[in-house]
């Protein structure tokens, strides 16, 4: 039995289903994490966003996905002014960005007319964006298990620059694997 993801199974998977699976998880944390706080009309809103989110796709309005994304970080933006548990907001905003990564991505795939090979595109589209989200999720792990009180000039240093060297791997990585 292997222990990462098996490439046959990941080939059966398209990214509208993955999108919609994120969407679905972003929805219910974003809710959690409102209605832990009785925020209950913040629940509502992103129900209703998910369900545009839904008709968007059905009738192609390729605009709404983006604005909805963005609409979730304002959210998760707002929760952490009002104090809601980062956890559920961190959750939120990552499965919106994810689900908005698939759905651009099997946008592209329908307008790009024939891909070849499009399922082993896919793959390892998943498997990148598995990797930058296990990274990112560790990172707000030791973000939140260390304590320091850092300027905001230096933050934005100190992000610049992991930005830049976490571009550098990533780059270095995909040269060395071809």
């Amino acid at each position: 039995m292997k222990s990462e993801l098996d490439s046959n199974t990941l080939l059966a998977i398209k990214p509208q289903f993955l999108a919609i699976v994120n969407l679905c998880i972003a929805t219910i944390a974003f809710s959690i994490g409102f209605l832990l706080k009785d925020f209950w009309y913040i629940s509502i809103i992103t129900f209703l966003l998910a369900a545009l989110w839904i008709v968007a796709a059905i009738r192609s309005w390729l605009w709404v996905p983006t604005v909805i994304f963005l609409s979730h970080v304002l959210m998760a933006g707002a929760g952490f002014f009002w104090s809601i548990d980062a956890p559920w907001l961190i959750i939120g905003v990552l499965c919106a960005l994810f689900s908005w990564d698939l759905y651009s991505l099997d946008i592209r795939f329908k307008t790009a007319g024939e891909v070849a090979p499009e399922s082993k595109i896919t793959v390892k589209h998943i498997r990148r964006l598995a990797l930058t989200g296990g990274l990112g999720i560790l990172l707000v792990i030791v973000t939140f298990a260390i304590k320091l009180e850092i300027k905001f000039g230096w933050l934005i240093g100190l992000g610049l620059i992991v930005a830049i060297g976490l571009s550098y791997v990533i780059n270095h990585l995909l040269r060395t694997r071809q």
